[in-house]
């Protein structure tokens, strides 16, 4: 048994073959089955959803913002035309130049994410990468486990004091599986 970090407690050593079993059953709990899928799927759905939406909102207020720059540039140009003073119009167009550009820059930005945008997630994504899981686990390889249990599990706390073992996942970020660890420990 290897220890890492700072938090790390040789005097409490957890049985492997528990935690695993542990883990894989409160994973398939949560993402495992059709129906826990399809909510985890709908749940992360709809966050992409209303992220989307935020999105949307400030493309709209960037783009009326970028017109009215645009118009006032084109308004100073007039001005100019009718009579007023060209130097103090210079000062006034270089700083509308400046923050129309500024404009455009942070609506490219939000163009380029908006390209990188995540498809939605299915429910047969979530399965596929259950049987993934599962097919790790049953090959024994440690590499393949932690790969796979990342795409699941943000973070693992065992307490020793109170021999609680949580588990938190990705899709639930404020929720964590907390389990009484009967049998967690080895004793010999």
């Amino acid at each position: 048994m290897r220890y890492r970090g700072n938090q790390a407690c040789i005097y409490k050593p957890i049985d492997q073959a528990w935690v695993e079993g542990f883990v894989l059953e409160k994973i398939k709990e949560t993402f495992g089955t059709p129906e826990a899928a399809q909510r985890v799927a709908d749940k992360v759905n709809e966050n992409l959803q209303d992220e989307f939406e935020v999105r949307k909102k400030a493309r709209v207020k960037l783009t009326r913002s970028l017109h009215a720059v645009e118009a006032k540039i084109t308004n100073l140009v007039r001005a100019v035309a009718n009579g007023f003073d060209v130097e103090t119009a210079k000062k006034e167009l270089a700083v509308l130049q400046s923050e129309k550009a500024q404009t455009e820059a942070t609506l490219r930005e939000l163009d380029n994410d908006e390209l990188t945008r995540p498809r939605p997630l299915t429910p047969g994504d979530i399965l596929e990468l259950y049987a993934n899981l599962e097919k790790a686990f049953q090959s024994q390889d440690n590499a393949r486990k932690r790969k796979m249990l990342r795409y699941f599990v943000r973070r693992l706390e065992f307490d020793p004091g109170s021999d609680t073992l949580t588990i938190y996942f990705f899709a639930e970020p404020a929720v964590a599986s907390v389990c009484q660890s009967y049998g967690a420990r080895d004793e010999t």
